[in-house]
């Protein structure tokens, strides 16, 4: 039968080689990436500087895609705008459980409308 002390050692000597694994994949993979990230620059600037949108070829097509994101510059002022106009959509449904477990551990109460739940994991460090 092992040991706490045997698994642990074992536990930390796997943790250690899938570091050094996926430290050698992370730089072997570097130059594919590069060669991949170049190749489509190029791909883009030739898209846009012929006015195209997408191209065809014999070995594959491209296009080009409009990423939208949104990012809050100023929290009280689209809250404001939230409010006034009821566009509580515009809101992801979640809370900061940072914030709640200290809101918790200060006031020893629980916000309604929120469950908590507490799992037990195991961590092995040196």
């Amino acid at each position: 039968m092992a040991t706490l002390d045997e698994v642990i050692k074992a536990y930390l000597q796997l943790r250690t080689q899938k570091e050094e694994l996926a430290k050698k994949h992370k730089e072997e993979m570097a130059p594919l990436n590069d060669g991949m990230n170049k190749c489509q620059a190029w791909v883009h600037q030739i898209l846009m500087s012929q006015g195209q949108r997408n191209t065809r070829t014999d070995s594959g097509s491209a296009f080009l895609q409009d990423d939208f994101s949104v990012t809050v510059e100023d929290w009280p002022a689209i809250l404001s705008f939230v409010r006034e106009h009821n566009l509580w959509e515009f809101l992801e449904r979640r809370v900061s459980k940072t914030v709640i477990s200290e809101y918790i551990e200060s006031t020893k109460t629980l916000p309604p409308g929120l469950k908590t739940s507490t799992e037990i994991s195991c961590h092995i460090r040196k």
